[in-house]
């Protein structure tokens, strides 16, 4: 007799989960082949390194269980590897997302700071030329007159120009403005003694990677969830025995049919009454009433508070 383990579905739900977050960590992982690029090979092993942490995550402690050490460490050490990998990928990634985020934003407030004073100082030229236009133009259309008002219409240009240029750039914003903000959130807590901007820093060094960190770990969990393992007893038959013919005069024997208690006692081994229920599919009271017709086959013992029923 031996013991088959096959693998079940416990949780759809935990299943759609785990799908969820195995998609998203792909998506990370692939997002610039979404947008247009190449599928190369870094891609492929991406997936295929997903697949693997994944799948040696869900192996490892059932092989460990039945005695395979070596395949069992060998399957911890590629979940360990290979997740570590998916880490390292997927937070580079949403670190250089960030990255670029931050450095747009600081961007257009450099921008802005070399505008603004420009359009502050084009605005006050214009109105100067204006008091001008007013008092050249005021005794009528002479040459200072003509000339005034073409000096007026290019500082309206300038001005317009550089309004144009702010119209297009973002309004004034903080890179990091939620790290910003959680940073000093945590430095007014008591017993804090990091500044801010210290916490600020940390805490846009950590979080990219903390986000993934969650999912994949959210995928093992939710995967292991999902899926379990049943071990079942494997009854090998012994090879069929090829019976002479029966000679006329000899009555052949009819098998008798083997009792459901001892055929499962036989199965399954040495077991509990709850255990031998189960096996035969009935509640243990009936299982105690059947076992009791075929007690004289049977070796009843009790270990540790617990029935023992083996076959004789």
């Amino acid at each position: 007799m031996s013991r088959e383990t096959t693998t079940t579905i416990h949780s759809p739900a935990a299943m759609l989960l785990g799908l969820i977050c195995a998609g998203t960590t792909g998506y990370v992982l692939l997002e610039d082949v979404v947008y247009g690029a190449a599928f190369t090979v870094p891609h492929l092993l991406a997936i295929v390194t997903i697949l693997i942490a994944i799948a040696a995550g869900h192996m490892a402690w059932p092989a460990l269980r039945s005695g395979r050490i070596l395949g069992g460490l060998g399957l911890a050490v590629l979940f360990v590897a290979a997740t570590a990998y998916v880490v390292v990928s997927s937070g580079s990634r949403n670190a250089e997302h960030s990255a670029r985020k931050a450095e747009a934003i600081n961007q257009a407030n450099a921008d802005r700071a070399v505008i603004e004073p420009k359009l502050k100082e084009a605005r006050e030229m214009l109105d100067t030329q204006r008091m001008r236009v007013r008092k050249e133009c005021n005794t009528g259309e002479g040459t200072l007159c003509k000339g005034a008002k073409a000096s007026l219409a290019v500082y309206e240009a300038a001005v317009s120009g550089y309004e144009g240029k702010l119209e297009k750039l973002p309004p004034h914003r903080e890179a990091n403005a939620g790290f910003a903000h959680v940073a000093r959130v945590i430095a007014a807590l008591p017993g804090v003694s990091m500044l801010a901007p210290e916490i600020e820093g940390r805490l846009a060094l950590v979080m990219p990677f903390l986000l993934v960190l969650v999912v994949e770990a959210g995928t093992v969990v939710f995967f292991g969830l999902a899926l379990g393992h049943k071990a079942r007893a494997v009854v090998i038959e012994p090879p069929s025995v090829t019976r002479a013919p029966v000679a006329g005069n000899v009555v052949a024997l009819r098998p008798v049919p083997i009792d459901p208690v001892l055929a499962a006692v036989r199965r399954i081994g040495p077991c509990s009454n709850v255990e031998l229920a189960r096996e035969i599919g009935c509640t243990p009271s009936a299982a105690t009433k059947m076992r009791r017709r075929v007690r004289q086959h049977l070796e009843v013992r009790r270990e540790g508070g617990r029935l023992r029923i083996a076959a004789r």
